[in-house]
């Protein structure tokens, strides 16, 4: 464009089209000096027209003093220098210039392009450069709009651990979030741009798998949408599991890409494993329940068998033996009423399981009526349920029989039954009476210390707890002792076993063994008790 210079004062001078054109303009000589601007300009720039012609470019437009860095005035130097050598138009690259705020204490911040065409004065061919006009393109919200974004992707990224990709097809480069490489183990820029480096990093046994359905997708129709979980190998061992969802965008000529999503799913993962443990866990838990029952009933059926007999020869003494087997009975299921009341079903507290027994057995024999006195004392032992109904067996027989026996004749005394510990590895179990001992004669008494059907009961259960017995009477009383070893897994304090109870179904949900008890009876049993499970018979 140029100035008419044929000294007709009615010519219009060319720069009269900025007030129609669409676009703000602002006309300056090289100097900087501004000329004119139009009414979009001035709009756009919230500076009027009247303040700026005659004033120089900058003085107008200050750069913002706290941003030094991005002073454009050497730019829009250069921009004009390279439009009076060219005599052609020069777009400047998109910059920064920041307005003074209306307060005019700050600044807002403010991205431009710009355009300096050539004002000649005379035609254009041979007419001299005075001045430049340019074109103003406020881009402000073309860059801000993806910064804001790209910050809400950060955000969404860095609270819920996602990352995005777009694979090429056609170069198999990808193009990822900072987020997706720091999910596979890389920092940002270290992996380059091949898919390959990112299938390195995928675990072995899901590589395979991956790599398939990826490049399965390579020849699926548009818009194809798939899934995929598999697990992310750090180079420090880390080991993340990661759910991806792609979809294949198929663009003209065939050229294809595969765009997605990948998100960190390792919590809720390990929370499904350990949901998934706890729920086998309570199953095989329910199946070691359902087992020990299994053998107190059979337990149950040969203590009846055997009072059968003894009552088919006892006459009269046949009702008695039958209250016996009835009560035997009732402390095989004290014992496991018990198990519902503790955090593992595999083990007893023997002092709360022992000290119930005594009370129920002194309440039935009415010991407080009859100034019999019981003393418990036991110490916090804790063993495997199928050891804690024989060893209360013992228990029943021996201090019924005492209760029974060992004070007749309204005969005060008083009952002890201790239950401690000997060293690291043995348990010790006494009772012991202060009545007749020895010296009373009744057959009754001997049914323990001499012989009879509960002689025989309580030998065949020491032997299963391979218990050494030893039995002392004189004219002050009667003493049974049992002597057994304490297993491995078996303690005096509960909080081992609970951990272990705990954790192994957690972290080893694989270490679940099958093991036959000697009824031929089939029981899932843990790693932790296989060496520890003996049935009831």
């Amino acid at each position: 464009m140029y100035f008419d210079d044929s000294g007709r004062t009615d010519a219009p001078t060319s720069l009269d089209f900025m007030a129609s054109s669409p676009f703000a303009h602002i006309a300056y000589t090289l100097d900087l000096t501004v000329i004119d601007l139009n009414w979009r300009h001035a709009r756009l720039t919230g500076v009027p027209r009247e303040a700026a012609i005659g004033h120089k470019l900058f003085d107008v437009f200050p750069p913002n003093p706290h941003l030094p860095e991005v002073d454009v005035r050497p730019a829009v130097a250069a921009s004009l220098d390279r439009m009076v050598a060219s005599r052609e138009p020069d777009t400047m690259e998109i910059f920064q210039h920041d307005l003074p705020a209306a307060s005019g204490c700050s600044f807002i911040e403010r991205y431009w392009q710009i355009t300096h065409s050539p004002i000649f004065q005379g035609p254009e061919d041979s007419g001299k450069i005075i001045g430049a006009l340019q074109t103003t393109r406020d881009v402000t919200q073309e860059i801000i709009r993806p910064r804001i974004t790209a910050a809400k992707q950060r955000a969404a990224t860095m609270g819920g651990q996602l990352g995005f990709f777009e694979l090429d097809y056609e170069t198999d480069e990808v193009d990822v979030s900072e987020e997706f490489e720091i999910l596979h183990g890389y920092g940002p820029g270290e992996a380059g741009r091949h898919v390959s480096a990112y299938y390195r990093r995928v675990h072995e046994k899901d590589r395979g798998r991956t790599i398939t359905l990826i490049e399965e997708l390579r020849t699926a129709p548009s818009r194809t949408q798939e899934s995929n979980q598999y697990r992310a190998v750090w180079p420090d061992g880390t080991v993340r599991w990661l759910s991806a969802r792609m979809e294949l965008v198929r663009g003209s000529g065939e050229h294809s890409k595969l765009t997605g999503i990948v998100v960190d799913v390792t919590d809720l993962h390990q929370t499904e494993e350990e949901l998934r443990a706890a729920i086998e866990a309570r199953d095989l838990l329910l199946a070691e329940v359902n087992h020990r029952v299994k053998n107190s009933l059979q337990l149950v059926t040969s203590i009846l068998n055997m009072e059968a007999a003894q009552a088919a020869r006892g006459g009269e003494a046949g009702v008695d033996r039958l209250r016996d087997a009835a009560a035997r009975v009732r402390t095989i299921a004290a014992v496991h009423g018990t198990l519902y009341h503790g955090d593992d079903v595999r083990f007893v507290d023997l002092a709360t399981s022992i000290g119930t027994l005594c009370q129920n057995l002194a309440e039935a024999s009415g010991a407080q009526e009859r100034g019999i006195s019981l003393d418990v004392s036991a110490d916090d032992i804790r063993v495997a349920t199928d050891r804690a109904i024989p060893l209360a067996l013992i228990v029943n027989e021996v201090v019924t029989n005492a209760f029974k026996h060992a004070f007749p004749n309204q005969r005060r005394g008083t009952l002890q039954v201790t239950l401690r510990r000997s060293g690291s590895d043995r348990l010790i179990l006494e009772i012991e009476d202060n009545g007749t001992g020895g010296s009373h004669s009744g057959s009754e008494r001997r049914t323990v210390t001499t012989g009879g059907f509960g002689r025989r009961l309580v030998e065949t259960l020491g032997r299963q707890l391979d218990a050494e017995m030893r039995s002392d009477h004189d004219g002050t009383g009667t003493r049974v002792r049992f002597d057994l070893p304490v297993r491995s897994q078996e303690g005096t304090d509960g909080s081992a076993e609970r951990h272990l109870a705990r954790e192994i179904p957690r972290r080893y949900p694989q270490t679940v063994l099958g093991t036959t008890c000697g009824c031929g009876a089939r029981s899932p049993i843990r790693k932790l008790d296989q060496a520890n499970f003996v049935c009831a018979l």
